[in-house]
């Protein structure tokens, strides 16, 4: 589930607790959480809803002036509209995560095994070790050349550092990305090994 930039802003603050989506299969479920640029939302509710049904009140809740501006944002979308209404639960927690440089001595253990098996369940053999080799050396290329330099798809590319991300090891800038603290130091020792 993406947002707006300005949308983004309205969550942090709490003004925004909704969001209309129009979606062929749902890509959030209720009680789980979803990370964004804003930071960590928990999906309360998700319901079907027709635009006839809702209401000024739920449009400003979802950033909306009218529902006009509704049918623009969805007009491009196949399959049902639904009401996802969810609750800001803070920043982001990789964040922390990422800023670790004392990890214990298992926790290292644990992420390099994982890379390693990343390693091996995907096309490009040592993608993962690679990459956050590239990513040491050039920080801030985009995925495109970074893609390039591994000779495999952009598109497959950046959903892997994606994993990378969610282990703490890479941050995105504003073009591209960087390896934390954290990947540094997994980095170093992967390496070693």
């Amino acid at each position: 589930m993406l947002f707006k930039r300005h949308t983004l802003e309205g969550i942090r603050q709490g003004v925004i607790t909704v969001a209309f989506r129009k979606w062929k299969r749902p890509t959030v479920k209720e009680g789980g959480t979803l990370q964004t640029p804003a930071g960590q939302l928990y999906i309360r509710k998700i319901s079907p809803v027709r635009i006839d049904e809702i209401n000024l009140h739920e449009l400003h809740a979802a950033g909306l002036s009218d529902q006009e501006e509704l049918k623009a944002l969805i007009a491009d979308r196949e399959g049902e509209l639904v009401k996802v209404e969810f609750d800001f639960l803070g920043g982001d927690p990789r964040e922390a995560l990422r800023k670790q440089r004392d990890i214990p001595a298992k926790e290292i253990d644990r992420i390099i095994s994982r890379i390693h098996k990343l390693d091996q369940n995907v096309i490009s053999r040592d993608w993962a070790s690679n990459i956050l080799k590239l990513i040491d050396q050039y920080p801030g290329k985009r995925a495109a050349d970074l893609a390039e330099m591994m000779g495999v798809e952009k598109d497959w590319l950046k959903p892997q550092i994606r994993k990378l991300k969610a282990m703490g090891l890479t941050e995105s800038l504003e073009v591209g990305y960087r390896l934390s603290p954290r990947g540094q130091v997994i980095l170093e020792v992967n390496s070693r090994k």
